[in-house]
């Protein structure tokens, strides 16, 4: 790319994209052997995810979690193909057993809605959601690593201490881990892993403390299917059916939520009260989704907690006690948007909501390079001709963009992410206030730009998927006709 070789040079300004990593859920309840799990979901072996070494200040020592601790960072473990066969930081979950590398083992995949009644190591849906969350922030989930590579020792640091946090049976809250991490980070040797730890803190707490509070999600929905609570309608004189919830009106979390629910039928959002309404007669549909808006920031960052894996070494049981028998914890779910569920019905005879997608696939571009600009002049005496030397020169930029054509770069895109901090697209700014000629009347001025830029796209969009209504149990033949008449409706409107 060319800046130009002029008085006034060119500048182009660096992008810092903030990459927001959101997840969430972990474990809960016992087992016996771990022959009856025999198949599990594929197969890794342990080995030292970072070298071994005291990452505290000498002499350190302090409690975390009803334990004195004088090391951090001696073991750090990674599990191979944690997942699309992509290594990956592996969370001890058992404080008092002991590990070694080279230990082969089987993961297991738990799903924080389907097993959260059933999880392992005595954890619960709630302890485990947290972890969910400690993995998440860490970047310890399906998709990250492919895409930024190993996670950072602070990271790391994170992802552990919560582990401890949660299983040491000691739990408080986010308030009092954070508390007790700046103990620990205060104590790290190393100012720039100190910062990383404290980076991914940050965001742990933010993200954990948004979602897991009360008002996270309206009281009457879940944010688990499973756990969906039922309502029964009431119906009005005019023939409708209605309820209304009381919801908190100044809780973006709440009033933001939109409802997935058939064409007739409505939602309205009246200061502190939402009221759903169904004028067809049948307000018995079943389940029904809620979800942010489709581009908005709160579907971008907010995600739901979905799935986990633990690692088991072979030959593992919870009263294991030799070396290399200990579970860890590993590999959140990818991405999914935040939803949240309710369902409407009575009685055996339900009909199921209809919906359709378009499905589509959403990428990232993500570019980084770094371009050595330079300006170069002699400057020369009008009345002599020769080199003038001492002759001062304000050196001013902008961006040219040029320079971006041949390349699949955006010019929109620049400006959408320009920050504020720096010069501007549309007038010059000054980059160096005095550059002065030398004896031979030359001058040069270089600059080292590095450039991030970043780019959403999808691959189109193809046919819909069409999620049929349909009985749940026998229906009579007006049900049926019913149902027939609001698939070819759906139809329609896909």
């Amino acid at each position: 790319m060319n800046k130009g070789c002029a008085a006034i040079s060119r500048r182009c300004t660096a992008f810092l994209l903030a990459l927001v990593l959101s997840l969430m859920p972990v474990l809960s309840v016992e087992f016996g052997a771990f022959t009856s799990w025999a198949e599990g979901d594929g197969r890794g072996k342990a080995y030292t995810y970072f070298g071994t070494q005291n990452l505290l200040k000498d002499g350190a020592s302090f409690p975390f979690y009803g334990k004195e601790h004088n090391r951090v960072g001696l073991w750090p473990y990674g599990i191979t193909n944690a997942g699309n066969n992509v290594d990956a930081p592996g969370y001890c979950l058992e404080p008092n057993k002991s590990m070694r590398k080279d230990t082969s083992g089987t993961f297991h995949t738990y799903d924080l809605d389907a097993d959260g009644d059933n999880l392992p190591l005595g954890l619960t849906r709630e302890t485990a959601e947290i972890l969910w969350y400690a993995l998440s922030s860490a970047g310890n989930f399906e998709g990250y690593q492919e895409r930024a590579g190993k996670v950072s020792q602070g990271h790391y640091i994170l992802g552990q201490a919560a582990t401890w946090a949660i299983m040491s049976g000691n739990w408080n809250g986010l308030e009092d881990f954070q508390d007790q991490m700046e103990v620990l980070i205060a104590n790290i040797k190393d100012p720039s892993v100190a910062a990383q730890t404290r980076g991914a803190l940050a965001q742990f707490f933010n993200q954990t403390n948004g979602a897991v509070e009360e008002g996270a999600v309206p009281a009457f929905t879940s944010k688990y299917q499973s756990n969906a609570p039922r309502h029964v309608m009431k119906k009005q004189d005019d023939g409708t059916y209605s309820i209304t919830f009381d919801i908190d009106g100044s809780d973006w979390r709440q009033i933001e939520l939109e409802y997935e629910l058939p064409l007739t039928w409505s939602y309205k959002i009246s200061g502190n009260q939402i009221t759903f309404t169904c004028t067809d007669g049948n307000p018995n549909i079943g389940l029904v989704k809620g979800h942010f808006k489709g581009g908005s920031l709160a579907a971008q960052y907010w995600i739901k907690p979905n799935t986990f894996k633990i690692w088991y070494p072979d030959g593992w049981t919870e009263t294991s006690a030799t070396e290399g028998k200990q579970a860890m914890i590993t590999m959140a779910g990818k991405e999914e948007p935040w939803e949240v569920w309710l369902q409407f019905g009575e009685g055996s005879t339900i009909i199921t909501s209809g919906r359709y997608e378009i499905p589509y696939q959403r990428h990232e571009h993500e570019e980084t390079f770094k371009r050595n600009y330079k300006i170069e002049l002699i400057k020369y005496d009008s009345e002599t001709g020769k080199p003038l030397e001492n002759s001062d020169f304000e050196i001013r930029e902008q961006f040219d963009f040029g320079q971006l054509d041949g390349t699949n770069l955006e010019e929109d895109q620049f400006w959408e992410e320009k920050p504020s901090s720096e010069g501007g697209f549309d007038f010059l700014s000054v980059c160096a206030d005095r550059i002065t000629t030398d004896r031979q009347g030359h001058l040069e001025h270089t600059d080292l730009k590095t450039y991030d830029y970043y780019k959403t796209y999808c691959n189109g969009h193809p046919e819909p998927i069409i999620d049929y209504y349909e009985a749940d149990g026998d229906a009579d033949e007006d049900e049926q006709d019913e149902i027939d008449a609001k698939n070819e409706e759906l139809e329609r409107e896909a």
